[in-house]
């Protein structure tokens, strides 16, 4: 996750993420008790929802160990092209804090301490940054959190109204506030579940939000902030399912699933440039898989002519 920083910096980067999993389980746990077990038994809401939600509860917790446990991208100085210009239109290609040299869209990050491959931001809640790696498994855990926060919201809120935060007659002689908290636990659930999970659904879905229309432009929040206008940026490009196949998988069935895919648009270190409306090209693979950049390309499958393709 982290560079050659100290074990107890590394330490203090993985305290935020604590609080991530105490609020999935706390989520999972009021709409387990209050929802799926509750006194009314089986409804067409639930046999819907609660699949739906478990699968939701579920991938949120995996994409996040994913992106967590995920390298974002270490640089590989012999993967870098030899004829590369290291002081270009697209900046300055070269580390002085890392001292080495980096492909385009990497960047250093200052509290990783280390260069990363198509560095998107440093997140906290992941310990570490989102790169080349990991961009596809944190995209997943912001839509499935979301989504799944978004569910046990609908349902808790309507418990909420219905529960009953009056202590009976019979149970009003308590001793102390565990006393309290023992006869309340069910409304006491259900309200913090239901704040939880709509605190969540606003603040992960801002950031699903900007996620998407980065990934729609083929842009990162480095370069975003340089750029008032999207396509002011070299690597925008209007083509946006085009865009999300690259992040998210060149085949559909495999978006829903953690399943990284490196493609021949972008290897990490070489990217494709945008060309107007037209589709990007097709640049063609080394042997080692990765993307060898020519003068000349090859047509594209989405349909678009063989352009001049530099770096």
């Amino acid at each position: 996750m982290h560079g050659n920083i100290s074990l107890v910096k590394k330490l203090l980067y993985c305290i935020p993420i604590i609080p991530v999993y105490i609020v999935i389980f706390i989520v999972v746990y009021a709409f387990h008790t209050e929802v799926m077990f509750d006194k009314y038994g089986v409804t067409i809401l639930k046999i819907i929802f609660v699949p739906i939600f478990e699968f939701f509860a579920l991938m949120t917790l995996v994409c996040h160990i994913f992106a967590t446990l995920t390298n974002p991208g270490e640089i590989d100085q012999s993967l870098i092209s030899k004829d590369v210009e290291f002081e270009t239109h697209k900046g300055k290609l070269f580390c002085k804090k890392c001292n080495i040299k980096r492909p385009e869209r990497a960047h250093h990050c200052k509290s990783c301490e280390r260069c990363i491959l198509k560095m998107d931001h440093h997140c906290p809640w992941i310990g570490g940054c989102v790169g080349y790696y990991n961009q596809k498994f944190f995209y997943q855990f912001v839509f499935y959190a979301t989504v799944g926060d978004f569910i046990a919201f609908c349902f808790l809120v309507f418990k909420l109204f219905h529960a009953d935060f009056n202590v009976k007659n019979e149970e009003a002689k308590v001793h102390s506030w565990a006393d309290i908290v023992y006869i309340m636990w069910s409304p006491i659930i259900i309200l913090i579940g239901t704040i939880l999970s709509l605190a969540m659904t606003i603040s992960i879905g801002m950031l699903l939000y900007y996620q998407t229309y980065l990934i729609m432009n083929n842009m990162t929040t480095v370069e975003n902030a340089k750029f008032n206008n999207p396509e002011d940026n070299i690597y925008y490009s209007p083509q946006k399912l085009h865009n999300f196949k690259i992040i998210l998988g060149m085949s559909y069935y495999k978006w829903p699933f953690p399943i990284f895919e490196q493609n021949i648009y972008n290897n990490g270190y070489d990217f494709a440039l945008n060309r107007g409306n037209e589709s990007l090209p097709l640049p063609k693979l080394d042997n080692k898989g990765f993307v060898e950049l020519n003068e000349e390309t090859d047509v594209s499958k989405d349909g678009g002519s063989t352009k001049d393709f530099k770096k």
